[in-house]
């Protein structure tokens, strides 16, 4: 388990040290790049076949430099993002082709040039915005979900960019998550926990205030056992302009206490701490003391929170799920 937690652990540092060109001020002259925000308001985002359970999402703004740990940056210049992976029950893969033509054509969508006309349906819209569709067939499916059923397996691709060369100097404009109120702790769920079944757990979206969400990563039970975990888990990238390291730490520690979290684990040299309650476990992920944010062109700091379900090792549910 350690393993698995570090493994996953050392991928939100290093999604967390994403380099995004933003900034926070109206102010900025300049052409505008495509805000994960700005991303997420488009339907083609989460554009579902009706009944479809989410197992994995991912996705990011759009972004002129990519930086890793060391903060050497490398030209990006990556339109915004976002790629599900779904699984729905009793249709036929052709169903799904033809429902998404409907829905995309409806919305001014045309066929876009396609690799693999036999599982992929491509579309275009505007200049640097596409969306495809890779839907795998009932025997392939039940191959990759171990399942026996009449299930079907398939993913979605939606990507936007406007911003015209890395030279160009994009800014995005950062857009400040809702104010968070969880409330009471609720009951786990009790069956198998879907993505979009974490998605609405309450310390799934506890931001520190003011903060921008610029990049998530998750995964429902068992869809990431090809990268050795099974536990449902999301982890969401974000920046809180004009904001400390101890401002956020003191933060997510009182509003982790309040809701019954008790620390139970730190590493200083990830700048990680751990919070658990039950088989409940939230981890913040900070840049070190003397991490500087200045090639990322924003003012405040870029951090990184995971949410995750413990589904063998805690108390939910009452043994492993193999």
């Amino acid at each position: 388990m350690a393993s698995r937690v570090d493994a996953r652990v050392l991928l939100i540092l290093v999604t967390t040290l994403t380099a995004l060109e933003l900034t926070g001020s109206s102010n900025v002259q300049g052409p505008w790049a495509v805000s994960y925000a700005d991303l997420l308001a488009h339907p083609e985002a989460n554009l579902a076949y009706p009944g479809s359970r989410l197992l994995q999402s991912g996705g990011w703004g759009e972004y002129a430099e990519h930086c890793g740990p060391n903060l050497m940056c490398t030209p990006g210049d990556r339109p915004a993002h976002i790629e599900n992976q779904f699984v729905v029950e009793n249709v036929l893969p052709t169903q799904i082709f033809g429902w998404y033509q409907d829905m995309l054509s409806a919305g001014g969508w045309r066929p876009g040039p396609s690799g693999d006309s036999v599982h992929i349906q491509a579309y275009v819209r505007a200049p640097g915005e596409y969306f495809d569709l890779n839907v795998h067939n009932l025997e392939e499916s039940r191959e990759l979900l171990g399942s026996q059923g009449q299930v079907v397996l398939y993913f979605t691709g939606y990507r936007l960019g406007t911003c015209p060369s890395i030279s160009a100097g994009c800014h995005s404009d950062l857009v400040a998550a809702a104010p968070n109120d969880p409330g009471p702790a609720k009951p786990l769920p009790s069956a198998w926990i879907y993505l979009d079944d974490l998605t609405n757990r309450p310390e799934a979206h506890l931001y520190f205030p003011g903060s921008s969400v610029v990049g998530s990563n998750g995964y429902g039970e068992g869809a990431g056992h090809l990268f050795g975990f099974s536990d449902p888990w999301l982890g969401v990238d974000l920046i809180a302009p004009a904001a400390t390291r101890g401002e956020i730490e003191d933060w997510y520690q009182t509003q982790l206490t309040v809701r019954g979290y008790q620390r139970v684990g730190t590493t200083p040299l990830r700048a990680v701490e751990e919070f658990q309650r039950g088989a409940e476990i939230v981890k913040l992920t900070l840049p070190g003391n003397d991490y500087c944010c200045e090639p990322y062109g924003a003012a405040g700091l870029m951090y990184a929170v995971v949410y995750q379900i413990d589904t063998c090792e805690g108390h939910h549910p009452p043994q492993c799920r193999g």
